[in-house]
């Protein structure tokens, strides 16, 4: 393997007092032990407003609840206010009287106005969620060597991988997936492809049928079937899958045993108005000796086309209140949907359709507007086994409806952890919103915990002061305009999860969210440059392995990116170092590294960190990056090692110029200040 040593581009952080690095050879040090004792994460005022989403004034008559703790609701006082005493991100239930609950992640020391809709006789809202499977890798060991799913699982076990999520996928008066997958008996196998798949495609997924149950006792009222998966277990799975929808009680839409079945729309009773659902799939599999989708001589997903779209659509508008549109298609892993699919959403949108909520990729989307239609390109995942990075970030969409009509969407985020969806706050939940509410022109606004088209009171952000070379996130919610000078705006591909803080709601906070560990790292809260939490790794001499800390899975990357991985150091000692490692393909070994020396240096005075960089254009014929933090040889038999790093970027530069929600870190050309824009807090 090649070893390629580029210089390092040292910048200072604000509390940064050295430029170079100091090493005292005199004596042999210490051998360092990190601290054993618990990361203890601060106690801090979270001061929650509850508004009315239509004016924005406060609702003196509201509540809020977390969700797992045995308080009783907080009643929020004559402003709409309350304050929640925080340790750590939680879900909250938010209420007032005559308007429709919402439930939302929120993170101590976060001050999140919350935006209500009034309820009315035709008021209704709607939760959809991107690409449920629960079958392949959920019955194979995971790192820690237990399974999501054992043979037999029941209703319960498949419960307990969306535990996390209920309270969200519970809160809209409907909600709606993709199930993305048919539902079998014995839907596990290894080796050899039973014959009661379909043989000649690629990957074939099975759910065992308990999966339907319990999507239904999470909240989920409607599955959407029009999808290229629906048919993977051929005519016999087809059946197998409609049946046990509707013994679950989930009504369905998109597939059936004819063309005429797949494209008949479901017709939803919710709060005395009538929802009508259809589905397609442009994934056809047309290069097979067996389709996906439905034709005279089988079963299957519906097959988009305009005319038959056009068909159903009118025929929904006969029926319905509201005409939803879910397509399947688009390109996988690419976050813009392809021609033919926005081409197919404006038709559903000019013949009538109220929402579009597309599907595929396996990674979210931007949300826009086509005419009066709103249009959501692709959700992502909701459930699946997946374990490419760009798939593990996600968010839920919620659409608030009156009369027919959109008055509020918000896209609450969440993070896929070993193949479970967990809701996410901070760096992390703000990645996920700059993707729905900047990728592409749309109504969403950027708020600090998720996008939303409510526009919330606001106290603005403070200018931002940086000095030539120095790297400075963003704060969750803040974005620069096009055209800043001297600055330069980025995409930190590691989605903020290497400030090391803890940003979900469901993990125990002693890893970071999508993060892997080597022996003897641990999280610290001495190895913190900002916020509470760091990486502390110890390599004792006699030690014949590196330390390390990585995040979990590899970032997809394109030849010619200009990327730069930034890491705040407190302390390192010889044989620390950063890496940026180089793959051609998302499995097998690296084909090139480059390092950036972090040590020797001997630790600043407590709180006060150095940030360095390391600049690298992507090679051709890479596709796939991973930085490490990596604690090498410390040199000698009486030496120990030990580096205390935080906040560890992997930042992705856009055009000079370039501006907007979409990017989250700044990289300041020259010592100047600029003043973020804030949509909402």
């Amino acid at each position: 393997m090649a070893r390629l040593i580029l210089p390092a581009v040292v910048a200072l952080t604000v509390c940064s007092l050295f430029l170079g690095f100091v090493w005292s050879q005199a004596a042999p040090s210490p051998e360092p032990t990190p601290s054993q004792a618990a990361v203890v994460d601060p106690v801090l005022n979270t001061p929650t407003t509850v508004v009315d989403a239509d004016t924005g004034k406060p609702l003196p008559a509201g509540w809020v609840a977390e969700i797992g703790g045995d308080a009783d609701p907080h009643r929020v006082d004559g402003r709409g206010r309350v304050t929640l005493r925080l340790d750590a991100p939680t879900l909250i239930r938010v209420g007032a009287p005559g308007y429709a609950e919402r439930v939302l992640a929120v993170a101590p020391g976060q001050q999140p106005a919350v935006d209500l809709v009034r309820r009315t006789a035709d008021s209704l809202s709607i939760r959809f969620g991107g690409d449920v499977m629960l079958g392949r890798r959920f019955y194979e060991p995971l790192a820690n060597g237990e399974t999501r799913l054992e043979g037999g699982a029941g209703v319960q076990q498949h419960l307990a991988v969306l535990q996390e999520i209920t309270p969200l996928l519970g809160d809209a008066d409907l909600t709606v997936v993709n199930l993305e997958t048919s539902l079998v008996r014995d839907p596990y196998f290894r080796g050899t492809r039973p014959q009661r798949f379909h043989q000649t495609k690629d990957l074939v997924f099975a759910t065992a049928p308990a999966a339907a149950i319990a999507l239904k006792r999470a909240g989920v009222d409607v599955v959407d079937l029009g999808n290229n998966h629906v048919y993977d277990a051929l005519g016999a799975g087809l059946d197998s899958t409609l049946r046990t929808v509707e013994a679950a009680g989930l009504a369905h839409f998109g597939a059936g045993r004819t063309p005429e079945e797949a494209w008949r729309p479901a017709y939803v009773e919710a709060r005395g108005q009538t929802i009508a659902f259809i589905g397609c799939t442009t994934v056809t599999g047309d290069a097979h000796p067996v389709l996906y989708v439905a034709s005279e001589t089988q079963g299957g997903a519906a097959d988009c086309a305009p005319t038959p779209m056009r068909r159903a659509i009118a025929t929904a508008q006969a029926e319905a209140d509201t005409v939803v549109v879910m397509m399947h298609g688009g390109t996988e892993y690419q976050q813009t949907q392809d021609r033919e699919v926005r081409e197919l959403s404006s038709v559903a949108a000019d013949a009538g359709a109220t929402l579009v909520v597309n599907g595929h990729p396996h990674v979210i989307g931007g949300v826009v507007r086509d005419g009066d239609a709103l249009v959501a390109e692709t959700l992502g995942n909701l459930v699946f086994d997946q374990n490419l990075w760009s798939t593990l970030r996600s968010y839920l969409l919620r659409v608030d409806l009156r009369d027919g009509a959109p008055v509020r969407t918000v896209a609450d985020p969440f993070a896929i952890s070993d193949y479970a969806p967990v809701p996410t706050t901070g760096a992390l939940a703000d990645s996920s919103a700059r993707v729905a509410a900047g990728l592409l022109e749309g109504p969403l606004l950027l708020g600090s915990g998720a996008a939303t088209t409510t526009r919330l009171p606001t106290a603005g952000t403070p200018p931002i002061t940086g000095a030539a070379g120095e790297v400075v996130p963003l704060p969750p919610g803040a974005w620069l305009t096009a055209g800043q000078d001297g600055v330069l705006l980025g995409e930190d591909l590691l989605y903020g999860t290497g400030s090391i803080e803890r940003m979900d709601t469901g993990t125990d906070g002693g890893t970071p969210l999508l993060w892997s560990l080597g022996k003897y790292t641990q999280v610290g809260n001495d190895a913190a440059c900002t916020g509470s939490r760091g990486l502390h790794a110890v390599r004792q001499p006699a030690r014949d392995f590196d330390v390390v800390a990585y995040p979990a899975h590899r970032v997809p990357v394109s030849p010619g990116d200009r990327l730069s991985l930034v890491v705040s150091v407190a302390k390192a000692s010889r044989g620390a170092q950063a890496e940026i490692r180089w793959y051609a393909e998302m499995a097998g070994a690296s084909k090139d590294v480059v390092v950036l020396p972090l040590g020797p240096t001997d630790g600043p005075a407590d709180g006060d960190c150095r940030q360095v960089r390391l600049d690298v254009v992507v090679p051709d014929g890479v596709t796939a990056a991973q930085p490490y933090l990596r604690l090498g040889d410390p040199g000698g038999v009486t030496r120990a090692g030990e580096v205390m790093a935080d906040d560890i970027r992997l930042v992705r530069w856009a055009e000079p110029g370039a501006g907007g929600r979409l990017y989250d870190v700044v990289d300041f050309q020259r010592d100047t200040t600029v003043a973020p824009a804030t949509d909402a807090r």
